[in-house]
Order: C-alpha cells, then structure tokens, then sequence
C-alpha cells in the first residue's frame, strides 16, 4: 500500500511539472504536452491499473486548465488542436496500458498457476520416486526375509503356475529360478505328486482356507524328508482370489526325533511290562504312582489297588514294618541325593495272600511330576537263596573232594616214589658194576620203564596243580644256553637209541642270562622234544632258539621243535593241547602216554606270557612252536666275543646229516672261523688233500661217530695220518654206547670227544683245547660224569623204608661218607643228642615222629647258638607246595623222591661248601 501511495505521488509530481512547463512555454513548446504523455507512459509502470486511468485524469485535467487559460489570453486556436490530439494520445495510452495492465495480469497469474502446477507434478514425481523406492526396499527386504528365513517360499496363480519361488525352492529342486518360473508342478514333480498338490491348490482356491499338513517326501539325493507345509489363497486389492502361496521346511529332526520318542517309549513300555523285576514308581512319601505287571503277579495285587497306596507299609509284614518303614524311607532320601545309588539290600516282603519271601530291593532316584521320587526294583529271590544255600553245600563237597583228592594224589605220589626211589637208585649203581651185555640192555630197559613211569605221575600231578590253579612260577636267573643243552642231553639217550639225530640251534643274539622259570621251561621243551622222539621213527629231530623281540627289560623267545615222524591229522590239529586228548587214542594205539603233556605245556607257555601251536601234515612230520616272554637282567652279562686266535682258523666238519653240518658251521662262522662241511669220508680226505688257496689251512676236523662204520677202516686210517701230516686234531662226536664210543675214540686217536646233541660252550671248549690254547677249560663231554668234589662227611640218614635205607648207604658210601641210619624220627633226635653230625639227610613222612616235627626240635635247640645243622628233606610227596613247606620248616633242601645219585652229590655238595665257608 505503501509503495502505490508513494508511486502516484510521484505521477502527480511529474503531472505538475508538465503543467508548470506548459504554463511557461505556452504554446510555443511541445514540452509541455510531451511531458503529459511521459506522464501517462509513466503510469503503467504503477502497480495497479488504476494507476493510469488515474495519471491520465490528471494530465486531462491539468491539460484542460491549461487550455482555458490559453484561451483566454490568445486568439489563436491551432495549440488547441495539439492539445486535443495530447488528451486523444493521453486517453489512447491509457486505455492501451489500461488492456496491457490486464493481460499483464493474466500473464502473471498464467505464470504462477503454471509455476504451481509444475511445482504439484515435481511434488507427485518425487512422492512416486519415494514410493517406489519403497516398493523397491520392501521388495528387497522381503526377498531377503524369504531367503533367509531358512523356508522354501513359492505363489501360484489360478492356473497353477508359478509366479515367485525362493532361491531355497530352486536349489532344492536343482534348478535355476528361470526354469521353474512360469512352470507347473506336473513340469517340476513326479505325476502323482503333481497331482497331489494341485488337488490342494485348487481345494484352497475354491475354500479359501488356510492348509497345513507335515508331508513326507523323497529327498533329491535318496532317502526320506519329512516336511512342515503352510499354503494360504493370494487376494488381489478386491478381495478375490487371484492364486495360492505356500511356505514349507525341513522337520525332518524333529520328526525323527519324535519318531525315536515314541518308539523309545514303545520300548520302555514294553520293557517295563514285560520285565521278569517289579517295577514300582513311586513318590518322594512312599506312595505308589505306576506298577508293571511283574509287580501284580508277584504281590498279587490288581494294578488299580497299588496306585496311591504307601509302598512299605503295603508290601513289608507287619513283624518287622515299623522296624524296616523310617530306614528305608532315610534310605529313598539318601538314594535321591545319590548317596545309595546301585546299592542293592536283601530283605523279607509280603505279597497279598501274607506269604512271605525274600526280595532283593535296589532304588534309583527319578523325577517324578515335577517333584522328586525315585524307582523300586525288587525281585524275589526265594529260589536263588534256596540254590546258594544248595550250591553252598555242594561247593563244600566239592572241596572236600578235591581235599580227598589232594591227599589221595599226595598219598599215592609217596607210595608209588617211595619204592621207585629204590628201584631208579638201586638200578644206577648196578649199572655202575660189571655186567654182561645182556644184563645191562635188561636194566636198560627196566631203567627206561621207570623213567616213562616216573613221567606219568609228573604229568599227573603237574595237571593235578593246573586244575587247582596252583601251578606258579619262579622267577630266577639263568643261563639260557646251559639250560637248554642240558635238557636237550637228557634226551640224547632216548633218540640215540632209536637211530635218530637229536639237534639244537641257539641264535647267537639269544641273551646270555635271562630271568624266568628255567624249570618250567626246561619242562616244555622236555614235553614237545620227548614227544617228538615218541612218534618218530627214522630221521631227526631239531630245535631252533630266536629272539621274536627285544623291549624294554624283556626278551620273546622263539622255540620251535621240527622231527620226521608220523605227523598229525588235520581233524586233530585243534585238539592236540586238549588234556587226555592224542592223535592216536585207538585200541592199537602204537605209542603210550597220558595225553596230559601237551596240555601241561600250553598251560605252562601260557603263564610265560606265550602261545603254543603245531603245523603238521600226515607222512610228513610236526613242527611244534610256542613263545615265552622272560625278562632281561638288571646288570646283563658282556656276551663273550669270540677268541681272536680262532679267526680264520679252517675246520673241516664231516657229518652226514645236512641239518647237523649247518649248525655247527654257523657256530663255528660265528666264532669267526672258516667252517668247511662235508658228508662222508671220501669228500673229507678229498678236501684234506687239496692244496689250493680256495680253502683254508685246516687246523681242526670234527667227525661224527656215525659217519665212520667199521667197514670203512682204510678211510679212518688215511683221515688221521693225513690230518697228523697237515697237523689237525681231530674231535669225535659220539651218540651211541659208551663202550662203542671208547673204541672208536682210540681208533681215531682224538683229541676230544664231544656228545650228540652238541653244546655251543661244549663245542667251543673242545676246539680250544685241540688248538692248544689253555685259556678256557675244557668242557668236553667225558665217558663218566665228574662227581662234585666234596670232603667225606659224618652224615645222620633217616629213612623208615629198608631199601632206600640200602639205597642210600650205597650212594653216599660211594663217595666216602659216613652213614648212621635212624629209621624214623625219634631214633633221628636220639642219634643227634649223642653224635655231631654234618649233614641230616630226613624223610618227611615217617612212624612216631615225622620229618617237620624232628626239624622243629633241631632249630629251637639251635636257637640263641651259632650251630646249624644243615638238612636235606628227602620225601615222595611231591605236590604244590610241598618244597616250600619243607623250606619255611628250617629244612635247606629239599629232593623229590626218586632220588638221583647225581643230585644227591650236587645238594650235598653244595651245603657242605657253604659249611666250610661259614666256618672259615
């Protein structure tokens, strides 16, 4: 309002000027009227139209007065005229700017509206831009939900087809989404499952209801899937339906896991009722809760007469109720804090009838209807008591059997030793006698029955101690080597004298010194290699000794026993180790025996931590085998090295068996030497004879008895004046009678004699002494065992029998003892009372006063003094632990009769030296 007071104001200002000027110039200057034409033209630059019309009123006006003052003063009308055409141009413009102000105004009002509408689609693009944004953003969201949502997401139309499917669905299918969109599922699935889910759809599409279902169905890779299924009607903006989305997932876990539910409680039902205990759940009060149907039949109650009732005050009788109810109640409260979990208690219950019986009740703490309680398991053991209680007693029987067999079997060991004790005695020294040939093959005889006697009742009693379980083991150190050997030479007379070569092998890596049972194992190899003797007839007989392993402080020996003989049955090979079990138990049977030492020498290899087996064919001989774990020493012996003077030395080996030649030659390689092995005399005088560099210088020719027969003398004498020339000693092997031997030693004029099986430290000990080196004694095998040197001794002998009396004059005579005999134990003490002695030879069992007793008066006589008389405990009883009783007794040794010469001198022997060393 303002601004237009301001401008037209300034119009009427510029008015009054041209009507000023017009008033000065008169009608002479155009000026004036000019100006009111600038006037007008002015105006229409005025805000409002109005404006004009106003400034051309004005002009008019001012124009007009002008013109009457004109008039008035000058008669001349032609600045009339231009005044009339100044108000026509006047009114002109004003009109003109008048219809230009309109239009003008129309423009602008054309403008804004047009500004207006442009700004209301700018505003509607943007809104639609926003929104589509949105659509776009909700779109992903919702894409992404369903991908992620860990479900198969798809939508149908009215025909079927699919319109959207999740990447889940396509990769579920194997297919890419492009394939499956605008697909049906009879394009998709099998027909009937095609037509399974289109009967659905369209059930939907014409019910509009919401389906849902778990489906089972093949996965793409095999097998089975169970699957959750939603499907719900798609309504378009109308409400109509326009198509069918459907969700699934994977429940193929939880159905699984609910099958396994139900089928566990299947099971636990099933065992539950059908379980032989009583089954009683019950709550933290003692009140029943579930019972099976073992519980009904046992206390004779209807399972809905059980439920609610107190379990104890029910089941328990009225006798001891009040006394068993608190304890056994504190019991279910320390059960369900686990401190009596799987404890079992006997006690008597009473079924419905009031008979009483004896049950066995354990009770396992269970949660039970969001409380505590616990599970009773009782089981009636009247009869399981009445068979303890039966089988108590027939256990006592049986042990009093076996007690009655114990000492029938101790009993009929003393009869039967006590008088083979003088017959094996009394044999040896006659065989020591002068006798004619025939005589000695009859005691030769009646000596090798003894011995297979004297087998039988070892295997009886040592399968007696397996049976007890008793059989223990020793645990000592000994020499491997030496132990073996000798066991091998205790057969030697056996084999010798059926034709047969006895061999053995000792691996140079065996352990010198190892600690095991060397009895026990001497044992073994005496069973396998003595019946390896029995069953053949003709050939050899070989054992070989490796070392299987080498750990940490222990040794696995391999012994394996090889013969020619008959062989073994197929059929009979998983039965040989069985006790009483032979591969020939025929009524002809051809061989003897008990059938017991196999089966002694499994036991045996067993508790050495071994195992024993056989290979065998018929007509083809046996290779028995078995291992034995022994440990190593603390400190174990250096093994000797060999001497060097023997390296390189050539020794020529005759002997006609191949297995024999081997043997001794990888002794003699061991030692470092050139072993030459030959099979017969001609071949050895053939190699005795070659004088080039091939062979060594042969310093030394081993020579088997056998080789040699006495049709063969030529050859003899040529072999020893050509080893005297080449300067050979020559070392017999002998395997067959002494008498024989003797004269074959002094045809061969040899140096030495060595006994088949032949000894590695026999055999080393041998050649040394034929080389001439004093460095080792000689360890030869001599025609008469060496007796232990020992001093003669003043010896009290007290023995009740009258032949091992007689028996044991002759033997300890033989070496120059004398003997005093007390034929039973008090004689013994009085004879001790009136002379010293120096050694008390003392049969166990004997009339008035026995052996322990007759020991025990000795050392509580000797106690407080330095006196000990040393005694040797001779009895027939052999059993499990009668060395130790006679041991823990006060006795120093004990012999198991029968008694052998040989080890009487050696225990003898032996305590008399440790005497003289005490004394000293």
């Amino acid at each position: 309002m303002k601004s237009s007071v301001v401008a037209l104001t300034f119009v009427i200002l510029l008015a009054a000027f041209a009507f000023a000027l017009d008033e000065l110039t008169r009608s002479e200057n155009v000026a004036a009227e000019v100006g009111y034409i600038l006037v007008v033209i002015a105006s229409l630059k005025l805000p409002r139209r109005s404006h004009t019309l106003a400034a051309a009123l004005i002009c008019t006006i001012l124009n007009l007065v002008s013109a009457g003052l004109a008039v008035s003063t000058t008669e001349d009308w032609q600045p009339e005229y231009n005044r009339l055409f100044v108000l026509v141009a006047i009114w002109t413009l004003a009109l003109l700017g008048w219809d230009h102000r309109g239009l003008q105004r129309m423009l602008d009002i054309a403008r804004v509206e047009s500004h207006r509408k442009v700004d209301e689609v700018q505003a509607q693009v943007e809104r639609r831009e926003r929104i589509e944004r949105a659509l776009e953003s909700s779109e992903a969201m919702y894409v992404s939900l369903v991908e992620n949502l860990g479900v198969h997401v798809l939508r149908k139309d009215l025909d079927g087809r699919f319109t959207f499917v999740s990447r889940s669905f396509c990769e579920l299918l194997g297919r890419q989404i492009s394939d499956v969109l605008g697909r049906t599922d009879f394009d998709l699935f099998p027909e009937e499952m095609a037509r399974k889910y289109r009967d659905d759809d369209r059930r939907i599409l014409a019910r509009g209801e919401v389906f849902q279902a778990v489906e089972v169905h093949p996965r793409p890779t095999g097998g089975k899937m169970y699957v959750e299924v939603h499907k719900s009607p798609i309504l378009d903006p109308d409400g109509n339906v326009a198509g069918v989305q459907g969700i699934f997932w994977d429940v193929s876990d939880r159905e699984e896991a609910a099958i396994a539910l139900r089928e566990n409680e299947a099971r636990r039902r099933a065992i539950f009722e059908t379980a032989m205990d009583c089954i009683i759940f019950a709550d933290i009060q003692g009140r029943i809760v579930e019972v099976n149907r073992a519980a009904e039949r046992t206390f004779g109650y209807p399972r809905d007469d059980l439920i609610g009732q107190p379990m104890f005050d029910l089941f328990l009788p009225v006798a001891t109720r009040e006394r068993y109810r608190e304890s056994l109640l504190r019991f279910v409260l320390d059960e369900t804090s686990g401190g009596n979990t799987g404890q079992r208690i006997e006690l008597d219950m009473v079924r419905h009838n009031q008979d009483t019986f004896i049950a066995e009740l354990a009770i396992q703490p269970i949660p039970l209807q969001g409380s505590g309680g616990y599970a009773a398991f009782i089981r009636d053991i009247t009869r399981r008591k009445q068979s303890e209680a039966a089988l108590r007693q027939a256990k006592e029987a049986a042990e009093a059997a076996n007690l009655a067999k114990s000492n029938f079997l101790a009993n009929m060991s003393h009869e039967i030793r006590t008088p083979m004790n003088a017959i094996i005695g009394m044999i040896d020294l006659v065989m020591e006698t002068s006798l004619a040939a025939t005589h000695r093959d009859y005691l030769a005889m009646v000596q090798e029955s003894t011995a297979s006697l004297l087998t039988v009742i070892n295997d009886i009693l040592d399968f007696s101690k397996v049976e007890a379980g008793k059989l223990d083991l020793e645990l000592i150190e000994f020499d491997v080597r030496d132990r073996i050997g000798d066991a091998m030479k205790s057969l030697a007379f056996r084999a010798h004298g059926k034709g047969l070569q006895l061999l053995y092998f000792v691996d140079p890596t065996v352990p010198v010194r190892l600690i095991g049972d060397s009895h026990r194992l001497r044992q073994v190899v005496i069973n396998l290699v003595g019946n390896a003797i029995k069953f053949t007839q003709q050939g050899e007989i070989v054992m070989r000794v490796l070392v299987d392993a080498i750990r940490d402080g222990e040794v696995d020996l391999h012994f394996s026993v090889s013969d020619t003989g008959i062989g073994i049955p197929a059929e009979k090979l998983g039965t040989v180790f069985e006790a009483f079990e032979q591969a020939d138990s025929s009524t002809t049977r051809r061989f003897g025996g008990t059938g017991l030492g196999l089966s002694i020498s499994r036991r045996l290899v067993q508790l050495m931590a071994g195992r024993i087996w056989v290979e065998s064919q018929p007509g083809h001989g046996s290779t028995f085998s078995f291992t034995v774990c022994l440990q190593s020493p603390a400190d174990p012996p250096v093994g000797e090295s060999s001497p060097p003077e023997l390296e390189g030395v050539g020794v020529l080996i005759v002997d006609g068996n191949l297995t024999s030649r081997e043997i001794l030659a990888a002794y003699y390689r061991d030692w470092r030497m050139a072993p030459v092995a030959t099979e017969s005399l001609r071949e050895c005088l053939s190699r005795l004879r070659e004088e080039s560099d091939a062979f060594p210088s042969i310093a030394l020719v081993l020579v088997d008895s056998r080789i040699a027969p006495p049709n063969e003398g030529p050859q003899l004498r040529q072999l020893v004046e050509l080893a005297r020339k080449r300067g050979a000693g020559i070392v017999l092997m002998t395997s067959g009678e002494h008498s024989a031997d003797v004269s074959r030693v002094r045809e061969l004029s040899a140096a030495a004699q060595l006994m088949k099986p032949v000894k590695p430290a026999e055999l080393l000990d041998a050649t040394l002494q034929v080389l001439g080196n004093e460095r080792r004694p000689a360890a030869t095998e001599t025609l008469a065992p060496l007796l232990p040197a020992v001093r003669p001794l003043n010896i009290l002998f007290a023995e009740d029998n009258q032949f091992n009396q007689r028996l044991g004059l002759g033997i300890l005579r033989k070496q120059g003892h004398a003997v005093q005999v007390a034929n039973h134990g008090g004689e013994a003490l009085q004879a001790l009372d009136q002379t010293a002695f120096d050694l008390l030879l003392l049969d166990v069992q004997m009339p008035e006063v026995d052996g322990f007793e007759v020991v025990a008066r000795i050392r509580e006589a000797e106690r407080g003094t330095d006196r000990h008389l040393p005694i040797i405990a001779m009895t027939a009883h052999a059993m499990q632990g009668d060395r130790e009783r006679c041991l823990e007794a006060g006795m120093d040794e004990y012999l198991a009769k029968p008694i052998l010469a040989r080890e009487l001198y050696d225990k003898i022997a032996m305590l008399s030296n440790r005497a003289d060393i005490e004394m000293k």
